[in-house]
């Protein structure tokens, strides 16, 4: 009787963990934490935050209930991100309803694989069996690792950014680090991440209207995958960087009360850790990976502390007036805007005196350039002699009769900031304080790398470089320019 009553215990506490865990994802994800990973699981609060949030989409995807909110979460690595998101969330939605539907993507196919494969261990694991016995029979001709099946009609099929998944569609999508850092850095590879995720991955749902997507992503760029996602009104957004700053970034803001002396999980990012991950990375990648935002606080390479800042220009004579321009012709979302700036320099410097910022096409850039020239009368017009200033450059010159100078670009335009840089460090460049452009110039300045359009920058450092390899060397006599207003907008 004492043997019976042992094994009738244990089935009842069997039976009470079988049915806690399909009511309770944190308590699943607890409970078979083991079955994939070796080592201790150490807890923080984020992960029970994150389980309850796929919960609650969980159930409404057993239900078939409307979906009212895709979901983005930005966190550093390191976090137990995937673990939670891409492998066991997938075991437990199957646990609830075995018919459901799931594809998943990350950089690599690889990883994407690893994942999926992981998702199938649990399930098929002596731990999930004993709780439920033939629950999930996968079917023996369609048990591959980049896609399988069970025989209640739930697939799950895996592939990499940029990877093929025609005719299949989801209940759930989920997008794991759809860019590796290194592939942040490349326009080609971050066109693809974006080009599968917001033209592919969104046509894949089963229904819009019940089907949800999960991007799970560190920000590595200002128009990432999670930054063109944000962009939409259906969209939850969880950002928890590793640690409060001046950014000011934790969403939703209540969860700002969870840190700890300012720490998302100081048991395993403290301080020392966090700031061994800075020296490493440098301030740009850890502000992506790690705080969440694409742009450094302080700035990427053009850091915000450097520039100087006049409310009346020097009472001296103006060495040169320099006109530095940026071109695109199209109007098109996804093209730079045209940028115009209009410097004068003095012996101690160089002061910013005018900022022209526009998408247009060509007629109204030619227009825009006699009117700016007219207005500034330069000495000197600084235009890329690249396809779209060879256009302007012929026609400038001859029709308003500036000095046009064709700049060569022999390199890429990080380079081009990092050797503009020094100037600018060494307080030798000047903004008006009154600007009403002001903030958007030094959004862009200090965010570059890491910003959708670049067209100030270049039209900056283009300047900046020019003027190192042609020094002022005779004074010109010239008449006091036509001045508009400091505080006027564009």
């Amino acid at each position: 009787m004492k043997r019976e009553a042992l094994e009738l215990l244990y089935l009842a506490k069997l039976e009470k963990k079988a049915r806690e865990c399909r009511q309770n994802f944190f308590s699943f994800f607890q409970y078979f934490w083991d079955t994939i990973v070796p080592d201790p699981l150490v807890l923080n609060w984020h992960i029970k935050y994150l389980c309850n949030e796929l919960q609650k989409i969980g159930f409404r995807l057993q239900k078939r209930e409307k979906n009212p909110y895709d979901l983005v979460i930005n966190i550093p690595p390191g976090t137990t991100k995937s673990t939670i998101v891409t492998i066991m969330w997938p075991a437990w939605l199957w646990l609830i309803d075995p018919t459901l539907r799931g594809i998943n993507t990350s950089y690599s196919g690889d990883v994407a694989m690893e994942h999926a494969v992981k998702s199938r261990d649990v399930l098929k694991s002596a731990k999930f069996q004993e709780l439920y016995p033939d629950h999930i029979i996968f079917k023996i001709d369609q048990d591959n690792k980049s896609r399988y099946e069970n025989t209640a009609g739930g697939s799950r099929a895996c592939t990499g950014t940029g990877g093929r998944i025609t005719s299949k569609h989801a209940h759930f999508i989920i997008e794991d680090d759809p860019l590796s850092p290194k592939q942040a850095v490349s326009e080609t590879m971050l066109k693809t991440a974006n080009d599968f995720s917001v033209r592919t991955l969104s046509t894949r749902k089963v229904d819009k209207k019940v089907s949800t997507r999960i991007l799970v992503m560190q920000r590595l760029h200002e128009d990432d995958p999670a930054g063109r996602k944000l962009q939409q009104s259906n969209v939850k957004h969880i950002c928890l960087p590793a640690e409060i700053t001046e950014l000011e970034n934790v969403q939703p803001k209540e969860l700002e009360k969870n840190y700890i002396d300012g720490l998302l999980d100081p048991s395993r990012m403290d301080k020392e850790v966090l700031n061994n991950f800075r020296e490493e990375l440098g301030s740009a990648e850890y502000a992506g990976q790690f705080l969440q935002s694409p742009r450094a606080a302080e700035g990427n390479i053009l850091k915000r502390e450097w520039w100087r800042f006049y409310d009346v220009l020097p009472d001296i004579k103006i060495q040169r007036i320099i006109q530095s321009y940026d071109t695109a012709f199209k109007k098109a979302d996804h093209n730079d805007f045209c940028a115009v700036t209009t410097w004068y320099e003095f012996p101690n410097g160089f002061y910013l005196v005018d900022l022209w910022h526009k998408k247009v096409n060509y007629p109204e850039l030619k227009v825009q350039a006699h009117i700016l020239g007219n207005e500034w009368r330069p000495h000197i017009v600084l235009i890329p002699d690249t396809d779209a200033g060879q256009a302007l450059i012929p026609e400038l010159a001859r029709e308003s009769k500036l000095p046009v100078y064709a700049v060569a670009v022999t390199k890429d335009k990080i380079s081009n900031a990092m050797t503009a840089s020094p100037t600018i460090e060494a307080g030798k460049v000047f903004l008006p304080n009154t600007a009403a452009w002001k903030n958007i110039f030094l959004e862009q300045m200090s965010g570059f790398p890491n910003v959708k359009h670049d067209d100030i920058v270049d039209s900056v450092t283009q300047f900046l470089n020019w003027v190192r390899e042609h020094p002022f060397e005779t004074p010109v006599a010239i008449g006091k320019p036509r001045n508009r207003s400091l505080t006027e907008g564009f």
